[in-house]
C-alpha cells in the first residue's frame, strides 16, 4: 500500500508540474 500511495503521489506531482508548465506557456504566448 505504501508503494502504491507513493506512486500516486509522484504521478500527481507530475500532473501538477505539467499543469504549471501549461499555465506558464499560456503566459509566454
Amino acid at each position: 500500500y505504501i508503494g502504491y500511495h507513493t506512486q500516486m503521489r509522484l504521478k500527481g506531482r507530475l500532473v501538477l508540474m505539467d499543469y504549471i508548465n501549461m499555465q506558464e506557456g499560456k503566459q509566454i504566448y
